[in-house]
């Protein structure tokens, strides 16, 4: 499945990730992690899931130098940051080895293991993951991933709660609204109800030396992402995605332009819909990207942002409307 924590754990991982082979010099650290409340094995922690909708909190840090060698030459990578993710989840648990996921995204439910739930590597470059579980009340439970990346060699360490929150199995989670009375490809909606998402944090700084060929020699990400969920026509979902350049979200009106790599906040933002509507599949699906336009959040918190946007696409159809993800 497919899900806002991969969003996560992969955004710290894309810095080392570019061309030639991890050489030895990578330096990374044995990391073990430490989670409140009383251990327990996988399969502990899946015999005391139930049915109902979840919301997790997860956290990535990393800090790093890694060595790559490409054409002769050697480029030292550093990198230090974090990412935290917040969304909901839902699960219906039929036995100890089988629930019905639904992670939030255009894929919709799926049916995995228990000791699945929650955290996840699928679209990474990882193996071996050590993951560990805890039980911090009768609804709330720790859980952490320690992955190797296999081109960087170092431990990319993921860790979080998750927290039953309603024995609802459906999302009861925001609102997207769309206005397009020139309507191509985009087509008008309201959408209230099984309405779901996620907002996740970004905040890293990176230095490549020397510098790559066409490329800047450091650049840092200072970004929010909120990403809506929600039924579409056909019976078909789409998803609006929206990210901010700032890591600590505020209200005001933000301009549709590039984001910056400088990790100076500031009011711009970049906005796509995506939907198997449009074409593709619900696991590769067509997009639709603003080209122009603003985006104003109205109120802006770790768990609720509302908003409003007026933007072009690059279809040329002129869009308005309004979201909403509350994670409570």
């Amino acid at each position: 499945m497919k899900s806002s924590i991969s969003i996560a754990l992969s955004v710290l991982a894309l810095s080392a990730c570019g061309g030639g082979s991890s050489d030895s010099g990578s330096s990374g650290t044995d990391v073990s992690v430490s989670l409140p409340g009383t251990p327990l094995t996988a399969s502990e922690f899946a015999d005391l899931l139930i049915s109902g909708r979840y919301r997790y909190d997860i956290s990535v840090e990393t800090n790093y130098t890694v060595s790559i060698e490409d054409m002769g030459t050697t480029y030292t990578i550093t990198s230090s940051g974090e990412a935290g993710v917040r969304g909901v989840l839902t699960a219906i648990i039929n036995s100890s080895s089988s629930a019905i996921t639904n992670s939030c995204d255009l894929e919709g439910p799926e049916t995995i293991d228990p000791s699945e739930f929650g955290i996840e590597d699928d679209d990474l470059d990882f193996a071996n993951c050590e993951i560990s579980y805890s039980q911090i009340s009768a609804t709330e439970f720790g859980i952490a991933q320690v992955c190797p990346d296999l081109i960087t060699d170092i431990d990319i360490v993921s860790s979080g709660t998750i927290e039953l929150v309603s024995n609802d199995t459906s999302f009861d989670n925001g609102s997207l609204l769309i206005d397009n009375t020139s309507a191509i490809t985009v087509d008008p909606i309201t959408s209230n109800t099984e309405v779901c998402g996620y907002i996740a944090e970004l905040d890293t700084q990176t230095t490549i030396n020397p510098p790559l060929i066409g490329f800047v020699d450091a650049f840092d990400l200072n970004q929010t992402d909120v990403t809506i969920v929600a039924p579409y026509l056909s019976g078909q979902l789409i998803q609006a995605n929206i990210t901010f350049a700032k890591a600590e979200l505020t209200s005001g009106t933000y301009s549709i332009d590039e984001l910056p790599t400088d990790g100076i906040p500031a009011n711009v933002a970049e906005m796509s819909f995506a939907s198997p509507y449009f074409g593709g599949t619900a696991s590769d699906p067509d997009f639709v990207f603003a080209t122009s336009g603003t985006v104003t959040v109205t109120s802006a918190s770790d768990d609720v942002v509302n908003g409003s946007f007026d933007i072009t696409l690059d279809t040329f159809e002129s869009v308005t409307g309004s979201f909403s993800v509350d994670l409570n």
